[in-house]
């Protein structure tokens, strides 16, 4: 694991923005609803709490720019949120509703359709301590959701794009992007042993799934202590794949 201080390299982070500034029980879900535009009116701009690309603050003694008392008031399954630099990911996370992927198809205020939401599973514990959140999100036409999630089949994007954040209400979590690659369908949370060493070693090896997409952090260790996320959403035109981009918790 890095030795590197969370606190020094959140510091780097706003110092950078400053400056620079999906599945239902099964996963499988049909490609032609990842890349929809239908329904796209998710979050208006006045809904975004964060700093924008041209309003670039952040206030270190909150470390937290997330007013999370109103996010429940509109919707109490909002649990978390989640800011990648340079792309549009800047959402709640959601976790709840009558049943497991719930939010693939709905949206924050519960209205059926797309875009859905950015969503985990009940599987996953909500204060991010599981060796692997996966965080699901819609492919859509017009960027919003989880489609920049593919800017990181770009080499200079990829490498030039290392750390993303994740808000609860507690604690600021900062992850370094360790790889972004293409997946199969499979339920990432059922499909492995998540108690042993070895279905976690299992799950990172199978990360190297031999896609000309495929890219990897060189140097970085990543090992079954590690506490990542799997960020996943569609790939236009192959319904049986996933793209996935996978960050490690910084301590």
């Amino acid at each position: 694991m890095m030795k590197v201080s969370r606190y020094f390299l959140l510091f780097c982070f706003m110092l950078m923005i400053v400056a620079g500034c999906n599945g239902k029980d099964d996963e499988k879900v049909d490609d032609k609803e990842c890349s929809s535009e239908e329904n796209s009116n998710f979050l208006s701009e006045a809904d975004f709490i964060g700093p924008k690309p041209d309003d670039r603050y952040f206030d270190p003694k909150s470390m937290i720019p997330v007013d999370f008392s109103s996010w429940k008031e509109r919707n109490s399954d909002v649990y978390a949120w989640i800011r990648i630099p340079d792309t549009k990911i800047d959402y709640p996370i959601l976790q709840g509703g009558p049943y497991d992927g719930y939010y693939l198809d709905h949206t924050i205020d519960g209205e059926a359709g797309y875009p859905g939401s950015i969503y985990t599973e009940k599987v996953n514990a909500r204060d991010f301590t599981d060796f692997n959140t996966v965080i699901y999100g819609h492919n859509m036409k017009n960027g919003t959701m989880f489609k920049h999630l593919h800017k990181f089949k770009e080499k200079e994007f990829f490498d030039s794009h290392q750390f993303f954040e994740i808000y609860t209400e507690e604690e600021t979590k900062i992850y370094r992007v360790y790889a972004a690659l293409v997946y199969s369908d499979r339920h990432i949370m059922y499909g492995f042993d998540y108690e042993s060493a070895e279905g976690k070693l299992a799950y990172l090896d199978s990360l190297d799934t031999g896609e000309s997409w495929n890219r990897f952090r060189e140097g970085m260790v990543v090992d079954e202590n590690s506490k990542i996320v799997t960020l996943a959403t569609c790939i236009g035109g192959r319904p049986d794949n996933r793209w996935i981009v996978i960050g490690v918790e910084m301590e």
